[in-house]
């Protein structure tokens, strides 16, 4: 996995913090964030394009387990983002990435209402399972 102290993609993951994030009563878990986004209906289209390109750079990252686009089928103007990662360091680590600031600069005026995030502890299947 990770060494001590080793620098991925611009940020220091400290091996300590991923033991105590993954196992809870012996269990590996996820840690997901699933985000509830409203979008200008004349934005839509820049908004799927600027999501594809943070999808094909986040997939790439350490930790990275998932991360899903979706849209809904009966209001095109809502997306969900499934994000999840081995641990909360690597999901805080995405934040701090080039291409994730660029997107949210780049949407953040395309937003029909402030973007939410819930966190979750993904249970099942196990992380990297």
């Amino acid at each position: 996995m990770f060494g001590e102290g080793e620098r991925t993609a611009g940020y220091v993951i400290n091996i300590n913090e991923i033991k105590a994030t993954t196992s809870v009563e012996g269990e590996r878990l996820m840690y997901v964030t699933i985000v509830h986004v409203s979008v200008q209906p004349e934005h839509v289209e820049d908004f799927r394009h600027a999501c594809r390109v943070n999808h094909a750079q986040s997939i790439k990252e350490p930790g990275n387990l998932r991360f899903d686009v979706l849209q809904r089928t009966d209001d095109p103007c809502r997306f969900v983002l499934y994000e999840a990662y081995q641990t909360k360091v690597h999901a805080a680590a995405h934040k701090d990435t080039a291409h994730y600031l660029t997107w949210r600069e780049t949407v953040a005026d395309w937003m029909a209402e402030p973007r939410q995030g819930i966190t979750y502890n993904g249970l099942y299947p196990y992380a990297g399972e």
